[in-house]
């Protein structure tokens, strides 16, 4: 049985509509290398995203077991056809296809269309004829009684129909621009020669997003990209693999999320692994970026892009108070935040010692509701932390630290908000000690002006 679901899912590449959609997709995809460099997102992106659209959806539709739902996904696949017909045409006027391209792909998608909208009619009549054959059981021996219900059902559901077409144009209106763009972590504290991770995601909680870009800057002199991950990514198409340039120092992305698209707060897009070259501060923008709705449409619901900014290199030692204790706990702004955790060191576990590790790993224990931890390791006893882990994390390493007395600060989040912060001290010196000799001064005697011999 399992073995029969399986044929019948990859049974839509026998449908000759999703067979010339393929086509369709393959050739566009094609026409559009060619394409100025600045229609990267623009032309390119929704021609792109529009045809994969098509047979994304006739296979999507084909595999539903409910001829309503089949009819849905036809019909988002009819709306992204219309759509290329209009790309077509545009590209041909601005002269970015020839006349010989453009008359092969109109008559292209002249035939999916037309083999669309066959296979969409003959879906439609028959749940038209199952729901009217249904409707004929029901009604018969009803009498005028039932015409007259209908009548008074027709007139509800008029009304009905209009107040949520207008709640429903309200929400749109307030939700058009509804993704954000972010980094995390989006601070932190790195030394020269390290690596570090900085993840994208994308924000969309109040409408599905099936499509987003981006191309993302940093300062070259100071960062370089060692890798890129998809690993756990929201996309599952790609209209282009993520590529990076450290001589330009831009990082791009462009993928595809097929229906239903996504909508959520913690979409992971891409991960970047960098790695510090020069002491500085090194912030990470985006230079441009698009997020296109799941509506049929292609609209872009992109809100805001932000912004993330990493410090480089050692800072400067501060000198601690004297009477600066070991550990320090800063009260909890708000009622219900967690409380100070405890922090311990396996490397470091006394305050009030010197070590010759410059390794240091800390662990602490998260509470019951904790979502988030922020960290922070420098020189400034009573620092606030700033580089924020989410989910939180309860134990970190830090790697060829300098010697000196440092300080690794905790803070917890619920959801009252940020708690209160732990300062955990640990000292570090890997220096052995500077050779000397021990030398005995002579002294003369008071007795008998002997002159004692000393030795070591």
């Amino acid at each position: 049985m399992e073995q029969g679901n399986n044929l019948d899912k990859i049974a839509y590449r026998k449908l000759i509509a999703w067979q010339k959609a393929d086509e369709l997709a393959f050739q566009i995809y094609r026409a559009t290398k060619n394409f100025p460099s600045e229609e990267k997102f623009g032309l390119v992106s929704q021609m792109r995203r529009a045809t994969v659209s098509v047979a994304a959806n006739i296979a999507e539709g084909y595999t539903r077991n409910s001829k309503k739902d089949k009819v849905h996904f036809y019909n988002i696949a009819v709306g992204s056809l219309t759509e290329i017909e209009y790309y077509l045409d545009f590209s041909f006027r601005l002269a970015y296809i020839s006349n010989e391209q453009h008359q092969l792909l109109v008559k292209l998608r002249e035939e999916v269309g037309r083999l669309l909208n066959g296979l969409a009619k003959g879906t439609k009549s028959k749940w038209q004829g199952i729901r009217d054959e249904e409707q004929g059981t029901r009604s018969k021996g009803q009498g005028t009684n039932t015409e007259s219900r209908i009548k008074k059902q027709g007139t509800r559901m008029s009304l009905l129909f209009f107040l949520v077409s207008c709640s429903m144009f309200l929400v749109s209106a307030s939700a058009a621009q509804a993704v954000t763009l972010y980094f995390s972590p989006s601070s932190g504290s790195h030394a020269v020669g390290t690596t570090f991770s900085v993840s994208v995601y994308v924000s969309s909680a109040d409408q599905a997003m099936n499509a987003a870009s981006g191309v993302i800057s940093f300062p070259s002199d100071k960062l370089e990209v060692a890798s890129l991950s998809k690993t756990g990514s929201i996309f599952s198409l790609w209209v282009q693999e993520p590529s990076f340039s450290n001589s330009a120092g831009t990082v791009n992305f462009e993928g595809i999320v097929l229906n239903p698209g996504f909508t959520g707060a913690n979409g992971k897009a891409i991960a970047i692994t960098f790695r510090a070259k020069a002491a500085g501060n090194a912030p990470l923008t985006f230079s441009s970026g698009s997020a296109l709705a799941n509506d049929g449409k292609g609209t872009n619901i992109l809100a805001s892009l932000e912004t993330a900014s990493f410090s480089l290199g050692i800072a400067e030692p501060v000198a601690p108070e004297a009477e600066t204790p070991p550990e320090a706990e800063t009260p909890p702004a708000v009622v219900g935040t967690p409380a100070a955790p405890q922090v311990s060191s396996p490397t470091h576990p006394d305050p009030n010692k010197w070590y010759a590790v410059n390794d240091a790993k800390f662990t602490w224990s998260l509470s019951s509701g904790v979502t988030g931890v922020r960290l922070l390791v420098g020189r400034i006893a009573n620092a606030v932390p700033t580089v924020t882990y989410i989910p939180a994390v309860n134990s970190r390493e830090l790697p060829d630290l300098a010697d000196g007395i440092w300080y690794f600060s905790v803070r917890l989040k619920n959801n009252a908000g940020w708690g209160s912060v732990s300062h955990f001290r640990f000292q570090i010196d890997t220096q052995p000690p500077e050779p000397f000799t021990i030398k005995y001064p002579k002294f003369e005697s008071c007795i008998s002006g002997l002159q004692p011999n000393v030795s070591t």
